[in-house]
């Protein structure tokens, strides 16, 4: 597996992954939620963002993003999401560590991640890597990862 750079011949793929990893745990997809799903290049290929996909056997497996927030010291990991075949075998944790790894040269001091409450493994994964919980509502977990 190979981890690299989104390019823009991704993009197909790329969204296949998110969107489908999406309608299988809501049922379905609302296109309005999900822009940058649409446009992966111009929201995450600048200064301070990056976006990565994973390779196996040619074939992207893998998505996930890093995106700068309001506080110039903080990014956001987004849009991490694996195709079934490749889930639990390490593919989301490469990703994260690389994520981690950019926003550590970047300057970052701080890495936000949010995902739904009830998506366990995200939660374990990003527990084991050194996330902790900073709050919680209703449908999410917010979680922080100093570097």
């Amino acid at each position: 597996m190979t981890i690299r750079s989104f390019k823009k011949e991704d993009q197909p793929y790329a969204q296949e992954i998110i969107l489908n990893g999406l309608k299988e745990y809501w049922g379905f997809i609302d296109n309005t939620l999900n822009p940058d799903v649409y446009a992966i290049e111009k929201t995450y290929v600048q200064e301070g963002c990056r976006f990565l996909v994973a390779e196996a056997d040619g074939r992207i497996v893998g998505t996930g993003g890093l995106m700068r927030t309001k506080d110039a010291n903080v990014a956001q990991i987004v849009r991490v999401s694996v195709h079934p075949d490749h889930r639990r075998q390490g593919v989301a944790k490469e990703i994260v560590t690389h994520l981690l790894d950019y926003a550590r040269e970047m300057g970052y001091k701080k890495v936000l991640v949010e995902t739904t409450k009830s998506w366990i493994a995200p939660r374990t994964l990003y527990n084991q890597l050194g996330f902790r919980e900073i709050r919680e509502d209703e449908a999410d977990v917010y979680m922080m990862f100093e570097l």
